[in-house]
């Protein structure tokens, strides 16, 4: 009988980043979202179907999307590439349901383009450690 992957396996999720970045793939880093975001589509009467760790939805217009399901996290996860296939609305409507960890506001600013973090004061030599 063959072994069956556990939903959360923090190495295999390593092991998926990794490839994703040696192999210079950032359209295969996976995109999480709150399980909510599949209400629109389910009132709309889109078919939803699901394994017990993927699914999918499917639009009346022909376009689809594959994902994967953390139930006790409340969150599905696509991979960029994936959701950048989907309508601009659709787009715009998984955006509003992003889940991230911790990201830092003004570092994701500059990248933007929206400014830099010129204003903080004066640059540091750093030893890599987090400040108390």
């Amino acid at each position: 009988m063959a072994e069956t992957t556990p939903v959360h396996s923090p190495e295999l999720v390593l092991r998926f980043v990794e490839r994703a970045l040696v192999d210079k793939n950032p359209g295969a880093l996976p995109i999480c979202f709150d399980i909510a975001v599949l209400e629109k589509y389910r009132e709309a009467g889109y078919t939803l179907f699901r394994t017990k760790s993927a699914g999918r939805v499917q639009a009346p217009e022909g376009w689809r999307l594959d994902f994967g399901i953390v139930d006790d996290a409340g969150v599905i996860h696509a991979s960029a590439a994936d959701v950048c296939k989907l309508p601009r609305a659709e787009r715009q409507h998984f955006a509003a349901h992003v889940r991230t960890p911790p990201l830092n506001a003004r570092f994701l600013k500059l990248h933007m383009g929206l400014g830099a973090c010129v204003d903080e004061g004066d640059v540091e030599h750093w030893d890599g450690r987090p400040r108390s």
